[in-house]
């Protein structure tokens, strides 16, 4: 829960933040709560634990708080924009011509958005990679470096009388190095919806975090597929489920990562394979029933904690044929407390934003959302994996 807490803080000793002046601090401030209460209300049912850490007890109405915090961005983004009369000004003014296509008036919109986002994509992020990734901030140009110091142990030799000494054994540790890449959103924000006060930051907010998410999620997974594809065959990756093959795996694993706990990830259809096998252990698996038909899965099996990944569908197949991101078939073991597989390093003050022309400028503002961010798989702790899972 604290670990939740503190990605879902807003760092107001920040730099960047700092440098906002006492309006412009009031704005973040206000939008963050929004964007935040937005995904509580989202995660009430679902994610209990992440919805009590970051709901606010003090909203009364989310929708109040959103349409007064966008009409007070609004007034200001107008108010820097001079020339346009401020004393009575009212969200639906946002329609008017000359106020939305004022550059000033959309600049400053566009970079008091950025500050709300700034902190909120990259919690989104973390949140999800808590238990396997490394996430780190970096200053803008900076090269991310990580230290993996070398798993392998000492033999210990039996000397004969006489003999000195054995011969010397050394351990190679390892520096890994990420360079953040700009990865890019490109939406609108549509000034009418604006003007009637239908535009809903913190649902606006969630879409941008949530597909950055998705696609560090295929990132994520896919680095580690390949990886698994090419360590097939090893003690480490293993193929079909078996109650044997799930234990042997296990033990292989704490003895490789110093008798640290073990924990299985997958995603719902994955870990609902994950019951006694075989015919002899029939009567086990009508005693779990209940637990793994309200679940989906055990939430222990074999001393080893299962831990479920929500699935992710691929842009653009919502609506037509869904393709999920995550694999069905596989689960992955890692060990607690070893090196997390995964470096995820985010540049500078994480989401920039720029003004682009759309096809409808007289009503839109075109946005430009670049999230500088890099990603490595490190397997520095030994970690397994069970492909073809199937029911």
């Amino acid at each position: 829960m604290a670990n939740i807490r503190q990605f879902y803080a807003l760092n107001t000793s920040d730099k960047n933040f700092s440098m906002l002046d006492d309006e412009q601090k009031a704005l973040v401030e206000g939008g963050f709560k929004v964007a935040k209460q937005y995904m509580a209300e989202r995660m009430k049912d679902s994610k209990k634990d992440l919805f009590a850490a970051i709901n606010d007890t003090t909203i009364d109405s989310r929708k109040e708080l959103n349409d007064m915090v966008v009409e007070k961005i609004a007034k200001y983004s107008a108010k820097r924009a001079g020339g346009i009369n401020v004393e009575n000004f009212a969200l639906a003014d946002v329609a008017n011509p000359n106020v939305h296509n004022d550059l000033i008036f959309k600049r400053t919109f566009a970079a008091v958005l950025a500050q709300i986002m700034t902190p909120v994509v990259p919690a989104m992020i973390s949140t999800s990679f808590m238990d396997f990734a490394d996430v780190a901030n970096i200053g803008w140009g900076d090269t991310a470096r990580f230290k993996v110091n070398s798993n392998d142990t000492f033999f210990v030799t039996r000397l004969a009388e006489g003999i000195l000494h054995g011969s010397v054994q050394r351990t190679y540790n390892n520096e890994i190095t990420v360079n953040p890449e700009p990865y890019n959103i490109m939406t609108a924000v549509d000034w009418y919806q604006v003007a009637a006060g239908m535009f809903d930051l913190g649902e606006f907010v969630y879409k941008v975090g949530i597909s950055y998410n998705a696609y560090i999620t295929q990132m994520v997974i896919q680095a580690i597929g390949a990886n698994i594809t090419a360590n097939a065959g090893t003690s480490y990756i293993v193929n079909g489920f078996a109650t044997s093959t799930f234990v042997k795996l296990a033990e292989i694993l704490r003895a490789a990562n110093g008798g640290a706990k073990i924990r299985a990830y997958g995603t719902l259809a994955a870990l609902s394979n994950v019951i006694p096998s075989g015919t002899t252990n029939a009567n086990l698996q009508m005693g779990l029933g209940e637990e793994w038909a309200r679940v989906g899965h055990l939430g222990t099996f074999m001393d080893v904690d299962l831990v479920r990944i929500p699935q992710i569908l691929l842009p653009n197949t919502v609506n037509t044929t869904p393709l999920t991101g995550i694999p069905d078939s596989t689960i992955y073991l890692f060990a607690d407390g070893g090196y997390k597989p995964v470096k995820l390093v985010f540049e500078g003050s994480a989401l920039t934003t720029d003004i682009v022309p759309t096809e409808a400028p007289d009503k839109e503002m075109g946005i430009s959302l670049t999230l500088r961010m890099g990603t490595t798989f490190i397997a520095a702790s030994k970690y397994g994996a069970i492909t073809g899972v199937s029911a």
